[in-house]
Parts: C-alpha cells; structure tokens; sequence
C-alpha cells in the first residue's frame, strides 16, 4: 500500500469477556484497528468515506464505517467475527470526484 502513497497499520485483539468470578474466555470476536499515518501516506487524506465489505464477489455486505477525513483521518475500529476475517477488506473511496477512485484492504493480509 505503501507504493500508491498509503501507510496502513492493522491491529487485532481477541475480544474476551470475564463474569464474576469465572475465569476470561475469548468471545470467538476480534476487535480491529486500521490505523493510518497521513504524514509517511498522503494520499489518505484524498479519501473521505470507508465501508467494511464481508464476503466474496456477488455475495457481499457493505457495512459503512466511521471515517474522518481531512488532514488526519486518525483510525476505523470494529469487531468481527474470526472466521470472517479472510474474506474481509476495507474499502476507501473519494466520493467527490466523478468515476471515484476505490482502494481495497485485505485484512488477512495483515493477520499475523
């Protein structure tokens, strides 16, 4: 990403739940982060809407995700289940132009 003028960090964390007294079991959800840094990536700064897209060709949810565009776009933040994750991506869009560009970010790609 870091080629077309993107710099992208991909967080994730295995959502847990304790009650009471028992002991934390993982939730079977991961929370994740997709953090950018508009000053190693301008060319985020151009984008100004995100959606979560879930699933693979013509079977696919496009869930719209908070974004905040300008010069610091800062992170999106969501949960989801694990085994979703491979067939998940992020889309960012630059709805202002006519014909508007899209790039898409496979989460598994950043999965450790």
């Amino acid at each position: 990403m870091s080629a077309i003028g993107f710099k992208i960090e991909c967080r994730f964390r295995i959502n847990t739940i304790k009650e009471g007294d028992k002991p934390t079991r993982p939730t079977g959800v991961v929370l994740i982060q997709v953090i950018f840094d508009a000053d190693k990536g301008p060319l985020i700064r151009d984008m100004d809407s995100a959606s979560l897209v879930i699933g693979k060709e013509d079977r696919a949810m496009w869930i719209p995700v908070q974004w905040s565009s300008g010069q610091h776009p800062g992170f999106i933040q969501f949960s989801i289940p694990e085994d979703m994750i491979a067939n998940s991506s992020i889309v960012l869009t630059q709805s202002t132009k006519d014909n508007p560009p899209s790039f898409a970010i496979s989460l598994q790609k950043f999965r450790p």
